[in-house]
């Protein structure tokens, strides 16, 4: 199948998750992922996930979106040039998913821990590489009050979906987030 088939759009703004640095923020999603994976109705569904300072240039985000990216391609048995450039990477991932959600029918969860500690090339905090619209579900966790949390919800303004975590149990984190999400 051609990947650019599948290229098709959808309202929806991602799930912003912020807290004073130190307030589980990870742990909260790295619970959620491992819910997720344990939940038989979300099986058929691709949960994708990256940690930002969980290994060396894992703050690029060129990097992230090769790895996206080819994480993609892996999992759909997919086979086409994945292209080093930022701007041909970006159109890729967002091929990409739009393939895995209207082509293959599939639910997809993207899960950004640590957006705000992005490098700032390319802009990677602004989501400007995330497809706006698409039916996938995106989850950042950034730190309350970071300039990229001031211009994130800048930029989606009344549409944008929040939950700030303060000093809570982990697993009421867990429950709460799970509610919401899907």
């Amino acid at each position: 199948a051609n990947v650019e088939d599948g290229e098709e759009i959808y309202d929806i703004v991602p799930f912003i998750i912020h807290s004073k640095p130190g307030s589980g923020n990870s742990c909260l999603v790295a619970n959620v992922i491992d819910l997720m994976r344990d939940d038989k109705n979300l099986r058929n569904d691709c949960i994708m996930y990256h940690f930002v300072g969980s290994s060396p240039h894992s703050s690029n985000v060129r990097l992230v979106l090769m790895r996206l990216c080819n994480l993609l391609q892996r999992s759909f048995d997919l086979s086409f040039h994945i292209p080093d450039d930022f701007p041909s990477l970006s159109r890729c991932f967002r091929l990409l998913i739009s393939y895995v959600i209207k082509i293959r029918g599939k639910r997809l969860f993207l899960f950004l821990d640590g957006l705000d500690m992005l490098d700032p090339e390319y802009h990677g905090q602004m989501l400007h590489w995330i497809p706006l619209k698409s039916k996938a579900r995106v989850v950042c966790t950034m730190h309350t009050g970071s300039p990229t949390h001031g211009a994130v919800v800048q930029r989606y303004e009344d549409s944008i979906k929040t939950l700030e975590v303060g000093q809570m149990r982990a697993q009421a984190c867990v429950e709460m987030l799970s509610e919401r999400l899907y």
